[in-house]
């Protein structure tokens, strides 16, 4: 990746799935090595903002069977998710689909659109 990023050649921008479960990983070792992980009762978190990382059919299965002997990584594999790559908040190859969207509306409909999303 260049910055976390890759850019596809139909103009796409996603991310390695497991780039995200890798950090992941490396944010819950730098955890673990600093307090008793025992005494955790929740995680919570934000981060990057609207990257998606669809689940694959029967992840739920890997899920359960994670060990806190390995690592996320390595109990999840690519397996447990739908794509390997993730889209990102980058990506505008809907760009024109979107254009379209905007010009079959009219009124309050333009309005909204141009205050909730703008395709430009």
């Amino acid at each position: 990746t260049c910055d976390g990023v890759l850019k596809q050649p139909d103009g796409s921008i996603v991310s390695p799935v497991l780039m995200w479960v890798k950090a992941m990983d490396l944010l819950l070792e730098h955890i673990r090595s600093r307090i008793a992980v025992k005494s955790i009762r929740c995680i919570g978190g934000g981060a990057q903002q609207h990257g998606t990382v669809y689940w694959a059919t029967g992840a739920s299965k890997r899920l359960a069977n994670l060990s806190s002997e390995s690592t996320l990584h390595d109990g999840l594999g690519q397996a447990a998710f739908a794509l390997p790559l993730s889209p990102i908040w980058m990506d505008s190859s809907t760009e024109k689909q979107c254009q379209a969207m905007e010009k079959a509306v009219d009124g309050k409909e333009v309005r909204f659109l141009r205050l909730m999303y703008c395709a430009n």
